[in-house]
């Protein structure tokens, strides 16, 4: 019967059988074309296979027949414009139907809006607003017992911790999502929350160990799971992790992988995120016109996106390449900027990388004075609980005491600092402060 049909198809889809779920939608619209519930269950089918743009397409096929049904299709329709990166029209539908479907009583439907708006302003890195519908989400979802979205909005709360230095407060979240998810089977949230474990370790103190969770478990599971975003997520990841280790080809190995995952799913937001971490680890490198390349081509994507925040992090990794290119007024310039521009949005672990940038950039400019200002306001600001970024910003604040005072004042501090990195398994920046140490000891 066509209701057999119909949920055949349904319970394939919610088990990720798209082949049969497939077959079964093709007889139903056969029997049926335009039908409220096959098309919207067609349009789930697309995206479940990323075939964003066709299921948004297979949604306006749709005639919904009572106001509940164009709430719905709507509903449906700000997830996939998030998927296709759509993210400022995203919110202004989802704040349009917000209230309507208040009105109706779609508790459903409410909670997967403030879900939406958290995931889009998130996507923005507009890090204030997500906070404010992820906190909404979670509430209302724990008071009518909709764990699913209790655990989407715990995602959103921790990735905000993670960007604000809150390492200690994601790794709370983790283990609340966990216990919220553990008597599901979602492949998808158990990806996420091993991800965010790896990227606590790594920012703790535990590259080592992020390398290990990333390569020997993570990553292995997402393959056999078939989730290519995923998978090309974590490579992210870990090439971040490898670059703290020292191991620049590995890195610059993993970027391309990912980067090549996310082409075949035709997403060009975390295409550009692997082509600014290619591009940071090539400066570490020394590879300067080949990070220059990937910058350019990441700023492009960013720029069309209209994602403002993140073109921040181009504009400073811009301000490290003119300071290797010998070019440290440019580089002090476009750091003061952005610093400027982290201040204002209250992001004080953005404007720490920021200042520390100001002071190695002074440093360059034979302006020790101003370089210790900037080097002395990181240290003040601290870099909470992450500590490769503390590290870093204590050694730029001895080099630029050692300028202000003499030579080689501070010669102790910083053999004592480079044996923390090591220590900490952070060779990248141990390699930095040994190679300060040989500059401070030549006749």
């Amino acid at each position: 019967t066509d209701e057999k049909l119909y949920y055949d198809a349904y319970y394939a889809l919610s088990k990720g059988e798209t082949i049969d779920a497939a077959d079964g939608l093709s007889q139903l619209l056969k029997l049926h074309p335009g039908n409220f519930q096959i098309v919207r269950l067609l349009a789930g089918l697309k995206r479940r296979t990323n075939e964003f743009t066709g299921a948004l397409e297979t949604l306006a096929s749709a005639t919904p027949e009572t106001p509940r049904q164009a709430i719905a299709l709507k509903s449906d329709e700000c997830q996939l414009r998030i998927q296709l990166m759509q993210y400022e029209s995203a919110i202004r539908l989802a704040r349009e139907i917000l209230p309507k479907a208040r009105e109706l009583s779609m508790k459903r439907e409410e909670l997967l809006i403030l879900d939406a708006l958290a995931q889009a302003h998130r996507n923005l890195g507009l890090l204030d607003e997500t906070k404010v519908f992820a906190q909404e989400a979670f509430d209302s979802a724990e008071a009518h017992g909709f764990i699913r979205v209790q655990a989407l909005a715990v995602s959103h709360l921790s990735a905000v911790a993670i960007k604000r230095g809150k390492y200690a407060r994601a790794s709370e979240l983790v283990e609340v999502r966990e216990s919220l998810l553990a008597d599901s089977n979602d492949k998808v949230a158990m990806h996420q929350m091993a991800l965010t474990r790896a990227e606590n370790m790594a920012a703790t103190g535990r590259p080592l160990q992020a390398y290990e969770l990333l390569t020997k478990e993570t990553i292995p599971r997402m393959r056999r799971d078939h989730n290519t975003y995923w998978e090309g997520y974590a490579k992210i990841v870990r090439a971040e992790v490898q670059r703290s280790l020292g191991n620049y080809e590995e890195a610059i190995e993993d970027c391309g992988s990912g980067e090549s995952l996310f082409r075949t799913l035709k997403n060009q937001r975390l295409q550009s995120f692997a082509q600014v971490v290619c591009a940071e680890t090539m400066m570490s490198a020394g590879h300067l016109e080949d990070a220059r390349l990937l910058l350019t081509k990441a700023r492009a994507t960013r720029t069309k996106l209209n994602l403002q925040l993140i073109l921040l992090q181009n504009s400073l990794l811009d301000a490290e390449l003119l300071l290797l290119e010998g070019k440290a007024a440019e580089a002090y310039a476009i750091a003061e900027a952005v610093a400027d521009s982290y201040q204002s949005r209250k992001l004080n672990n953005d404007k720490v990388v920021a200042l520390d940038l100001m002071a190695r950039s002074a440093l360059g400019m034979d302006a020790p004075q101003k370089a210790l200002r900037a080097a002395s306001e990181a240290v003040q600001l601290g870099a909470a609980e992450h500590i490769e970024l503390d590290i870093s910003i204590r050694f730029t604040h001895l080099l630029a005491q050692q300028a202000v005072q003499a030579k080689d004042s501070k010669r102790a501090e910083l053999q004592a600092l480079q044996s923390e990195a090591r220590e900490m398994g952070y060779k990248h920046l141990a390699d930095q402060i040994a190679a300060s140490l040989k500059v401070t000891n030549a006749p």
